[in-house]
C-alpha cells in the first residue's frame, strides 16, 4: 500500500531534469541580464562618442 503523501519526486532522473531546466533557466536569465547591461553600457557609448564627433566638427567647420 502507499503511503498517504506523496514523496515529492517520485523518479530521481525526473528531478534531476528539473533541477538542470532551473539552472538553465536560471543562468539563461543572468546572460539575458548581462547582455541588457551590456547593451545600455554600448548605448551611452555611442552617444558619448557621437557628442564627441558633433563636438569635432563643429569645430572643423568654424
Amino acid at each position: 500500500m502507499r503511503s498517504p503523501t506523496p514523496s515529492p519526486c517520485p523518479a530521481p532522473l525526473r528531478c534531476v531534469i528539473t533541477r538542470f531546466g532551473c539552472l538553465i533557466t536560471y543562468f539563461g536569465n543572468v546572460i539575458t541580464r548581462f547582455g541588457i547591461v551590456i547593451t545600455d553600457f554600448g548605448s551611452v557609448v555611442e552617444v558619448i562618442t557621437f557628442r564627441r564627433n558633433q563636438r569635432a566638427a563643429s569645430r572643423r567647420n568654424r
